[in-house]
């Protein structure tokens, strides 16, 4: 049988973000003292190069199925999925997570409440980087 992801398409033209979207998943962040079960949203792309047809999108979910239950950071695990697609499809991979996690907020009164802190990370094997953005509510 052909393979015809990697075969030459019609129209040559690079596409930024070939992946899949709201994969999610219970992992648990090892923090001391405590540790928290966080649900992830994830998100991995990668850039299909122009003289491509297509992606093995299963890969993507045998990456993302493959990460640990437990990992010390959400920075990190991001960094994982990307470099693990970079080894699989050989092609440059950004990771994105979004999770939301609970926190004591102190009111002007000086009550205490709980609520939860939006967490968005992202890491791409183009450029090494990671960002992470924190909304409070």
């Amino acid at each position: 049988m052909k393979d015809i992801h990697i075969t030459k398409p019609d129209h040559e033209v690079e596409l930024g973000k070939v992946g899949i979207e709201g994969f999610k998943r219970i992992i648990n962040i090892k923090r001391s003292p405590q540790n928290y079960h966080v649900l992830v949203t994830i998100n991995s792309y990668i850039t299909l190069p122009s003289d491509q047809k297509g992606a093995h999108m299963s890969r993507f979910v045998e990456s993302i199925s493959n990460i640990p239950d437990e990992i010390s950071s959400i920075i990190s695990l991001a960094e994982d999925i990307s470099t693990n697609m970079l080894k699989i499809h050989g092609f440059n991979c950004e990771t994105e997570i979004i999770d939301e996690l609970k926190y004591i907020k102190i009111k002007p009164n000086g009550e205490e409440e709980t609520a939860i802190a939006k967490v968005f990370t992202k890491f791409s094997t183009k450029n090494n980087k990671s960002l992470i953005r924190v909304s409070l509510n």
